[in-house]
């Protein structure tokens, strides 16, 4: 069957041009992307929030088609977002927390740790030690978003807040999660642990708790 659209890369120099041709622009109604109408007939697809591809489409049913859908077809990923791969679980979780938390438990061996209800800091040294042994550089994307996670709902357990998801609008939509308490206020202790791994190839789980702790009593953080 003849595929009707070419995927684009964004930074393709002939973007510019298609973007001249276009007579008037729709709103794609599940992810906000400009649907541009060219002079010829084609559609060229444009995510409200830019990732790595934009789509030309030949003809309206295929574009329709993907709309109903609410998908389209891309050879991978649009963004670096740890948190685009996990869009199932991640859109539902409340229900799905369990999911990152069975891992890391398991991954890091926590079953014979002190439980963090009753001694957050001594749980989180522990895991801390687990994870440095295990060694930052073997750490998948999935382990960093999974270790986060596990940190971050001890943190709801101790405080009165609860999860929050936000949609990313590219293409295909994805959602990225925080804590948020009843006054609004967001937290987040995930990009803590991406930023030092990722940047430092360090990782202070039981600090970067502290720093959110006293950010929500209403202290400024450490180090600010």
């Amino acid at each position: 069957m003849q595929q009707n659209y070419d995927v684009i890369k964004i930074d393709n120099p002939h973007v510019s041009e298609l973007m001249k041709q276009t007579v008037s622009i729709e709103t794609c109604e599940f992810n906000s992307a400009k649907i541009h109408i060219l002079k010829d007939g084609k559609y060229l697809i444009i995510p409200f929030q830019l990732g790595k591809y934009i789509i030309l489409y030949k003809d309206r049913a295929d574009l329709e088609k993907h709309i109903k859908q609410k998908y389209f077809p891309l050879p991978d990923t649009e963004t670096e977002s740890i948190y685009e791969n996990e869009n199932k679980n991640i859109s539902n979780i409340n229900e799905n927390i369990s999911i990152y938390i069975s891992y890391v438990s398991n991954k890091f061996n926590m079953a014979n740790a002190t439980p963090y209800k009753k001694s957050v800091d001594s749980h989180l040294k522990i895991l801390n030690k687990k994870i440095t042994d295990y060694g930052l550089k073997k750490l998948t994307k999935y382990d960093i978003l999974a270790i986060g996670l596990y940190v971050n709902e001890i943190f709801r357990k101790n405080t009165k807040t609860s999860w929050n998801v936000e949609k990313v609008l590219t293409l295909n939509p994805y959602w990225v999660p925080s804590l948020i308490s009843d006054t609004g206020k967001k937290y987040d202790i995930v990009k803590y642990i991406t930023k030092s791994i990722n940047e430092y190839n360090i990782i202070n789980l039981d600090v970067y708790y502290k720093m959110e702790i006293e950010d929500f009593n209403g202290k400024l953080p450490i180090g600010n």
